[in-house]
Order: structure tokens, then C-alpha cells, then sequence
């Protein structure tokens, strides 16, 4: 059952849940990717 996160609002959702909402400053999103490793290009795409 893989999932493929490509577009800033799936990504968003996902790292929205990284840390204690009204507790901590920040939080970490760690991605693992099965199979091929999208390009550094697409992933800066996504995030920025």
C-alpha cells in the first residue's frame, strides 16, 4: 500500500503533525522512500 505525498497540501497535512500542537516551537518530519528516491529538485518543489 505505498502512498506518494506529491503536492504541498499532502505535505503539509503530514508534517502539521510533527510536534505537540501548543507545546513545542517545532517538529521534525522524517520521509522514508521506498523503491526510487524522488529527485532533490522535486522534493525542494514540494517543500518550499
Amino acid at each position: 500500500d505505498d502512498k506518494i505525498y506529491d503536492n504541498l497540501g499532502e505535505y503539509i497535512q503530514m508534517a502539521g503533525r510533527a510536534g505537540r500542537r501548543g507545546l513545542d516551537k517545532t517538529g521534525t518530519v522524517i520521509a522514508l522512500c521506498k523503491g526510487d528516491v524522488p529527485s532533490i529538485a522535486s522534493l525542494k518543489a514540494m517543500i518550499l
